[in-house]
């Protein structure tokens, strides 16, 4: 007899890359979420334009000012880490607004939504 395959969903699963694609495009807003941010921001920082690569790596818009106004895709790893001081996986701190403007926490969403595992 063998024992039921334990199934882990990895930031790099189809379903996280086009639940994310779905909502970028009806411009729902992200946000990422921390103690570490400072409470004048509330604690978060708004997001835009995610995209998750095949390897599972979030990037997202931030813009630059300077001589020019430009949009540079930063990788969110390297974000959550200047704000946090160590590497963190951005699944946990993923958060965006419903319909109702309710702050939800993404990896929570997805678990219910479309019934993935995490360990």
């Amino acid at each position: 007899m063998t024992t039921p395959e334990k199934v882990t969903t990895k930031s790099n699963d189809p379903k996280i890359r086009d639940a994310i694609k779905i909502m970028v495009s009806t411009k729902c807003p992200f946000y990422i979420k921390s103690s570490s941010i400072p409470k004048r921001f509330g604690n978060k920082i708004r997001i835009k334009d995610l995209e998750v690569d095949e390897k599972g790596r979030l990037y997202h818009q931030i813009e630059q000012l300077g001589n020019e106004n430009r949009k540079v895709k930063v990788l969110m790893s390297n974000t959550l880490e200047e704000y946090t001081g160590y590497s963190v996986r951005w699944l946990n701190h993923l958060w965006f607004k419903d319909a109702e403007g309710n702050l939800v926490n993404f990896k929570k969403h997805i678990t219910t939504t479309f019934d993935c595992k995490f360990t």
